[in-house]
């Protein structure tokens, strides 16, 4: 992970050379992650996430010589209508909390669509929280519940 985590460090590092860097302010989170564009930060962010999913991988593949499947399930197969029905049923539930959030309090609630910058989120998004997500599970619930249990 830490070396996915190097292109933040030399992004900063050159923004620093380059003089546009206030090295009073390197210790404050809202300072550095204001240092870049916020898409660019949530790549910097989540390319940890991919090393480690990378690495767990290779672990449980030529470290534990396990099947892939087994970080996901202890069946012969992958149950996709179970995770569909949760995919679905968390969908659900998270637009009705928007929702119900919007009609008590839409001012709260902005309309601020900039295709350019959406389109660059949405391929980003797609890419990298899942797997940022698929990482958290797998290591937490597939890997290091296996030794627990």
């Amino acid at each position: 992970m830490l070396v996915f985590s190097a292109p933040h460090a030399i992004a900063i590092n050159l923004k620093t050379l380059q003089g546009g860097v206030d090295l009073d302010k390197m210790g404050d989170t809202n300072y550095l992650m204001g240092l870049f564009d916020s898409n660019l930060n949530l790549v910097f962010v989540m390319l940890p996430f991919l090393g480690g999913l990378i690495c767990l991988f290779v672990a449980v593949k030529f470290i534990h010589k396990l099947p892939l499947l087994k970080l996901t399930t202890t069946r012969a197969t992958i149950d996709w209508k179970r995770i569909m029905f949760s995919f679905v049923l968390w969908g659900v539930v998270s637009s009705l909390f928007i929702l119900v959030d919007y009609g008590i309090s839409p001012e709260e609630y902005m309309f601020n669509f900039q295709l350019d910058k959406f389109l660059i989120l949405f391929v980003i998004a797609v890419i990298l929280v899942p797997i940022q997500t698929s990482f958290e599970e797998y290591i937490f619930r597939g890997y290091l519940m296996q030794g627990i249990v």
